[in-house]
Formats: structure tokens, C-alpha cells, sequence
């Protein structure tokens, strides 16, 4: 007992010691920030703890270290949990994968939310991200309309291309705006809704369904006329291109015409089978009819058949006729379509479907066409048979595809009960072909609506984003290498190795010379304001201007020529890049203010941030810098496999772009960790010589070879609406990203419509007298009324007053 006293008295006066020892205090402390700053957490918390009772002079700071512990450990324990979830979507992302035909927009959106579980940490799912970005062979969907509960049989666009119509075998048709928002349902068939068409006033609804009927409603979802009359279901229906006649077609191997008072005009009987699809010809005088017995029959509106058309193998579910009335399209179960002339000839068989074709039609303008297939992939045709573009997204069969009136998008609607719309502008790469030479120098019009190119034959041509050439502007004696367009959008610059760079109107007029260069003109720009002018030239000066062609001031200094200039967003400063290595920053009156050294090899392209504080430098050197524009480094970009020829920031100063002889262009977010894996890399046919963003950013421009095109720049735009669709209700659940019972914490009437819409769809079919799971239904409701209570005009309110009407029916 004695000893255990002493020991206790010793232990305390240690304690006691160690307590009056500042030298102990900071040497705990010091031993705690070292493990902090090796991220060894428990080590450091142990030197905390064990400080914490001997230094109460250092208190405060001890808790300090403690929370930053503390800190550490959540931070560490959430960097754990994010990469925990990362590697689930990956093995589900394997699994996505190993489908056929799997939905690229989705893997897009699940790599995209790996991204940001990783926070851009994770060089794989930058790099696969980047991979599905950038390969043209990809098309994402923009939008997704989900709603209906079961599958979606037919698809169609207003004349006005602003509102969507579907019908499916829910016994309903739907009424949508283009944001994927449900406007109305039309309530009144009792069985399913085959097929769906506007009045070509786009006041009208028409509905063919196996009840036998067919419906005209107005776009209030009040039912105006019922076509009664054939004895079997109702497969299809047309209006008329003057909108006063109706044709159906249906099992009952007849297609009937009517007027819209419902009168029955005309029968055309001759199918031995159901008549599955029919069609209107443009002037409204001839009928076109697809049937199950395999054959097309062309018809006049008195009922006499004209030609038959022989030679697909299986049932033909589609039928079209082109925009000029020439010819005929045919899709069949054969698993091909055919193009075929009014005489009956058969002018091309487009193979590639794996399974029936469904769905086919052309384009507005008649110059390509669309297929839709079991196979649940969607083609897009030239009129040779030459497959453009494949569109993979659906789970099931493609059932209808609507182009829109302006041609720039269509909608394909799938078994899979969901119809998705797609931007053919998106993937499509754009050449523009007018120029048979080499594209020097490229730019888009302040309004992005216009394209500026130069050329080695000396030339200058603007154009539309149509591919259609507007202007040319002749006058220089060599390579056009430069070109700009002024503020306003209203005049044209250009610059070229003649020595002179010139002023001209938009109509091609010129309206000013500027001589002074001892020899070739290589960058030109027009100042913020449009009253001044700045050219480079391979004499190794810069000259400023005004539109006059008077020389205000001469840049002097670079030992070697200058080949780019920049104003900065004032205008009150000037950038030159040059082949002496450097780039330099310069006052108006000519003082140089600062030289920018790194490169290894010449300058050859330079430009400001949008907020004039950073500066970008690209270099024979195969390198892209970036500057602040005090002079000092902020990183280099790498991994080019030339030199680099052009340089651009993204319009929200967050990406760099840059144009290489490697015949790439690539896309780098600035402070990106890895500078030597650029986001977004486009493999082009020729040497990338010019660089540009549009002025919203939405896309790039890139001169290449004897081409130049406008491509969509997808990276930005992933979380913009309109441009990719995002996840639904179902793939977030599916993958882990939400689980159901978050629906209901939400506070965001889109969201609770979105979930109303999912617990709808829900085990749909597994109760075989309501067809829905009851307390799927009551959970749908109660979104339903939340998200109606928030917003009353929203999507929340139609299925709120959708699913009472199911519900009353169900009764």
C-alpha cells in the first residue's frame, strides 16, 4: 500500500513538472500539428489529449488543432464514403454497359456523377467521360418525357414544333410541352391509344385506339367528334394536309376516309390483312396504306387503288410519303425499309436493323430519313442507304418517330414507355465544304449566328450556321490569315500575308486598306469598342489603328515575328505573341509593361480572360500556358503531339481551348489536376489552325484541313437544361443516387412531380383489376398535391387531377 502511494505521489509531481515545462507543451503541440499535417489523425488527437491537461495555457490553442482533427477525420470519412459510391456506379456502370444498344446519355449522366462523387479526382471517369463526350459516334438524348404507365405506341410534333403529343396503351394520349412537362391528358378510350396526330392548325387532337374509335379532341382534352365505324381496332390515323378529312386504318384490312364532322367518305378495301399504317400524300389527292400482309397500296380518295406496292418479305407497319410527293418510304417487320418511286420501283433497301422496323420517316426537307426497330435503336439514313447515325437509348422496341416541322430534332417513342427527343445538331460534326482550301483563321459573329473563315487561297467567307455561304470577301493577293468580326457584327476584318489587313462591310463591300507592314499581316483585332485596330505582322512589330487606316502607335520590341495579338476586355491594354519565345503586354502608347517567358519555342497564339486578369499562351513548344497577368505561371497544359496553333478561353473563363498540327483540338478545365489528359479531344482530318467559342459558349469552332464545322461543346452544358438529359426519378433510384423516401422530404414541385410520375409507373400491370399497386397510387398523390400546393400552374396540378381520375375509374 506504501508503494502504491509513492508511486502515486511520483506520478503526480511528474505531472506536475511536465505542466510548469513550456519546452513539453510545445513539443506536444509540435508533434500534434506534424501528424495533422501527415494526415495521421489519431496520433495527433493522442497528442492533443495528452497535452490538454498539462498546458491549460495553450487551451485554446489545443482545441484548435483538436477541431482541425476532428476536420480531418469527417473529411476523410466523407472522401471514403464518395469514393465507396463512385465504385458502385462503376460495377453498375459495367453492368450498363454489357447491355446492347445501352443508353450512352445515361452512362454519360452516371460517369458525370462519378465525377462529381470523385470531385474531378478520379482520372478514369474524367477520361471515360471525356471518351463518350468526344466521340461524334455518340448521340445523348436532350430531353425525356416520362409520364405514361405503360408503353408509348405513337409520337407526334404540333405544327409549331412547341408541344408534344403520345399515345399508349394506357388508354391515354398526352399533351407535353418541350421541357418534358405534362400539359394534358385525353380521357376516353377504353382501350389502348394506337396512334396520335394534329390538326395541321395545331388546334386539334386526333386518337386511334382498339376500342374501335377514333377521337377529335381540342387541346383542353375536351372530345369533340368520335369516327365510329370500323369493325376491328383502330391502328392508325392521318389527318388530311387542309385538316377536313380524316383517314384511319384497322384490323379489320380496311382504311376508311372521313370528314371531321365524322361522316365516313370513303372505304378502301383490297388488304388481306390489318391495315397498319397510312399516310396523307403532301397535296392531299393520294392515300398510302401499309398492311400486314406485306404489301403498300397506293390509292385516290375515291377509293380505287392505283399500284400496289410488292417486295418487302414480312408485315409493313410504316408507310410516308417524301415532303415532294416523288416517292414513297416503307418500313416492315422484314427488318428493312424501302424507298421506293410513285410507279412502284423500288429505288434502295436500307439494311442494318437487327430486328423489325417500325417506324419510318423522312426528314422535312427529303434529303435523309429515320428508322426505329425492336432492336431498340433508332438510324438516321442519306437517301443512298448509307447509315449517318445510330441513336441507342431505349430498353425496348421503338415505336413511333416524329421529326420536328424544323428538322433540327425528332422524338422517338419506345415500348419501354418513355419517349426521349433528340438534337441532331448535337453530334452532327458541321462542315461547311464551300472552301476547297485550307482554313486559316476562323470566328464566330457576335450573335452566333454567323461564321467568319479565311483561307489559303487568300478569300474570306462568311456563312450561316446552314452551311450556307452568305458572302465572300475578295482582295487580298495571299493567305487570308487572319479574320475578326467587329463588336456590333456589322464589319469584317481581315489580315493577310499580302502585308495588309482590310475593312469591310458585311455585304463584302470594302472600306478600308491598312498598309504599313513591311511584310505579311498574321493576327489582326478589333478593340472592345470597334474604333481601333491592332495587326501583327512577320516584320516583328504590332501597329494599332484607327478605322480610318491612320497608324496610331507601332509595338516594337520582339526579336523575331509577331504572330498574335489580343486586346484586353478594356481596351486599354494589348497582348502580342511572337516567335522570340515570349508573349508581351503592352499600354496603348506603345511602353511595354511586362514580357511573359517560358516557352521553349515560339508564341503563335495568345488571348484574355473574359475578365482581362489571366492570360493564354499557346506555343510551337507543344505547350498551352497560363498566366496571371501580374507575369506569373499559373499551369501548363501537355500532351500534344505538335505544335500548338491556336488558343481561346471558354466565355466563362472556366475551359481552354486549343487547336494543334496533331490534328486534334482539345478542351482543358483551368485548375484541372491532370494538365496532361485534356476533358475533351476532337480527332479532325487536317491541321487545327483556328480556334474559337461561340458567345454563349454552347460551341466550338474549330478550322481544320479543308473544313471548318461548329461543334456542340457538350462539357459545358451537362448541367444546363436542354441540352442532355438528365437522370429521371427512376435511373437516380436506380443507381443509388436517391433512395424513394427522399420524394417526399422534397420541397421542389418538379421533383415531387417527377416522383408522383415514378410511384404511378410502378409495378404497373401487377394487379390485374386496378393495374396499379394501391398504395403506389396514394403515394403518388400525396407528391402529386405537395408539388400542386407550391406550384398550382405545374406539372403537379395534371397529375394530381390525372390520378383522381384514375381513381374514381378504379372505383
Amino acid at each position: 500500500m506504501k508503494n502504491w502511494i509513492a508511486f502515486l505521489i511520483l506520478f503526480a509531481g511528474c505531472n506536475l513538472l511536465m505542466a510548469q515545462d513550456p519546452g513539453f507543451c510545445r513539443e506536444m503541440l509540435q508533434k500534434a500539428r506534424t501528424n495533422i499535417a501527415a494526415k495521421k489523425w489519431i496520433p495527433a488527437r493522442e497528442y492533443c489529449e495528452a497535452a490538454l491537461p498539462l498546458c491549460p495555457g495553450m487551451a485554446k490553442t489545443i482545441a484548435a488543432l483538436l477541431d482541425s482533427v476532428s476536420a480531418g477525420i469527417q473529411a476523410e470519412k466523407a472522401a471514403y464514403d464518395r469514393n465507396a459510391r463512385a465504385a458502385e456506379l462503376t460495377s453498375k456502370m459495367a453492368d450498363l454497359m454489357a447491355q446492347p444498344n445501352y443508353d450512352r446519355t445515361l452512362l454519360l449522366r452516371i460517369t458525370h456523377e462519378a465525377c462529381r462523387l470523385t470531385q474531378g479526382e478520379s482520372p478514369l471517369h474524367l477520361k471515360n467521360r471525356s471518351s463518350l463526350l468526344s466521340d461524334p459516334g455518340i448521340a445523348f438524348a436532350t430531353g425525356t418525357f416520362i409520364g405514361h404507365a405503360s408503353e408509348v405506341l405513337s409520337v407526334a410534333f404540333s405544327p409549331d414544333g412547341q408541344r408534344i403529343l403520345t399515345g399508349s396503351s394506357d388508354h391515354l394520349a398526352k399533351l407535353w410541352d418541350l421541357s418534358g412537362r405534362e400539359l394534358q391528358s385525353f380521357w376516353g378510350h377504353s382501350e389502348s391509344v394506337e396512334s396520335v396526330d394534329f390538326s395541321p392548325d395545331g388546334q386539334f387532337v386526333l386518337t386511334g385506339s382498339l376500342d374501335k374509335t377514333a377521337k377529335i379532341w381540342n387541346l383542353s382534352g375536351v372530345e369533340v367528334q368520335v369516327l365510329s365505324g370500323h369493325t376491328e381496332a383502330i391502328l392508325t390515323v392521318a389527318f388530311s394536309p387542309d385538316g377536313q378529312r380524316i383517314l384511319t386504318g384497322s384490323w379489320d384490312k380496311t382504311a376508311k376516309l372521313w370528314d371531321t364532322s365524322g361522316r365516313e367518305l370513303k372505304t378502301f378495301s383490297g388488304h388481306k390483312d390489318a391495315v397498319q399504317s397510312v399516310a396523307f400524300s403532301p397535296d392531299g389527292q393520294q392515300i398510302l396504306t401499309g398492311s400486314e400482309d406485306g404489301t403498300v397500296k397506293l390509292w385516290d380518295l375515291e377509293g380505287r387503288e392505283i399500284r400496289t406496292f410488292p417486295g418487302h418479305t414480312a408485315a409493313v407497319w410504316s408507310v410516308a410519303f417524301s415532303p415532294d410527293g416523288k416517292n414513297v418510304l416503307t418500313g416492315s417487320l422484314d427488318r428493312t425499309a424501302k424507298l421506293w418511286d410513285l410507279k412502284g420501283n423500288e429505288l434502295r433497301t436500307f439494311f442494318g436493323h437487327e430486328q423489325a422496323v417500325w417506324p419510318a420517316v423522312f426528314s422535312p426537307d427529303g434529303k435523309n430519313i429515320l428508322t426505329g426497330s425492336f432492336d431498340t435503336t433508332v438510324k438516321l439514313w442519306d437517301l443512298e442507304g448509307r447509315e449517318l447515325q445510330s441513336f441507342a437509348g431505349h430498353t425496348k422496341g421503338i415505336s413511333a418517330i416524329a421529326y420536328a416541322p424544323d428538322g433540327k430534332s425528332f422524338l422517338s417513342a419506345s415500348e419501354d414507355g418513355v419517349v426521349k427527343l433528340w438534337d441532331l445538331r448535337r453530334f452532327e460534326l458541321r462542315y461547311f465544304t464551300g472552301d476547297t482550301e485550307i482554313v486559316r483563321s476562323v470566328a464566330f459573329s457576335p450573335d452566333g449566328q454567323r461564321v467568319l473563315t479565311g483561307t489559303w487561297s487568300g478569300e474570306a467567307k462568311l456563312w450561316d450556321l446552314n452551311e450556307q455561304e452568305i458572302q465572300t470577301f475578295s482582295g487580298h493577293k495571299e493567305v487570308a490569315s487572319s479574320v475578326a468580326f467587329s463588336p456590333d457584327g456589322q464589319k469584317v476584318l481581315t489580315g493577310s500575308w499580302d502585308g495588309t489587313a482590310k475593312l469591310w462591310d458585311i455585304n463584302g463591300q470594302e472600306l478600308q486598306t491598312f498598309s504599313g507592314h513591311a511584310t505579311g499581316v498574321t493576327a489582326v483585332a478589333f478593340s472592345p469598342d470597334g474604333q481601333r485596330i491592332l495587326t501583327g505582322s512577320l516584320d516583328r512589330t504590332a501597329k494599332l489603328w484607327d478605322l480610318t487606316g491612320k497608324e496610331l502607335q507601332t509595338f516594337s520590341g520582339h526579336q523575331s515575328s509577331v504572330w498574335a495579338v489580343a486586346f484586353s476586355p478594356d481596351g486599354q491594354k494589348v497582348l502580342t505573341g511572337s516567335w522570340d519565345y515570349t508573349a508581351r503586354l503592352w499600354e496603348l502608347t506603345g511602353r511595354e509593361i511586362r514580357s511573359f517567358k517560358g516557352h521553349t519555342s515560339g508564341v503563335l497564339s495568345v488571348a484574355f480572360s473574359p475578365d482581362g486578369n489571366r492570360l493564354l499562351t499557346g506555343s510551337w513548344d507543344k505547350t498551352v500556358k497560363l498566366w496571371f497577368a501580374g507575369g506569373m505561371e499559373i499551369e501548363t497544359y501537355t500532351g500534344f503531339d505538335a505544335p500548338v496553333r491556336s488558343v481561346a478561353f471558354s466565355p466563362d473563363g472556366t475551359c481552354v481551348l486549343a487547336g494543334c498540327e496533331d490534328r486534334t483540338a482539345k478542351l482543358w478545365q483551368v485548375g484541372q489536376r491532370d494538365k496532361t489528359q485534356a476533358w475533351f479531344t476532337w480527332k479532325l482530318t487536317g491541321v487545327c489552325y483556328s480556334v474559337a467559342f461561340s458567345p454563349a459558349g454552347e460551341r466550338v469552332l474549330l478550322g481544320s484541313g479543308p473544313r471548318f464545322f461548329p461543334y456542340f461543346f457538350d462539357l459545358a452544358n451537362l448541367d444546363k437544361s436542354g441540352f442532355i438529359a438528365p437522370l429521371t426519378v427512376l435511373q437516380r433510384i436506380e443507381f443509388g443516387l436517391m433512395k424513394e423516401a427522399d420524394c417526399a422530404a422534397s420541397a421542389d414541385p418538379e421533383e415531387l412531380a417527377a416522383c408522383a410520375k415514378y410511384f404511378l409507373k410502378k409495378n404497373f400491370g401487377t394487379y390485374k383489376l386496378s393495374r396499379y399497386d394501391p398504395e403506389n397510387i396514394r403515394t403518388a398523390l400525396q407528391l402529386a398535391t405537395k408539388s400542386a400546393t407550391l406550384d398550382p400552374q405545374g406539372e403537379g396540378a395534371v397529375i394530381e387531377s390525372n390520378i383522381r381520375k384514375l381513381m374514381e375509374g378504379m372505383k
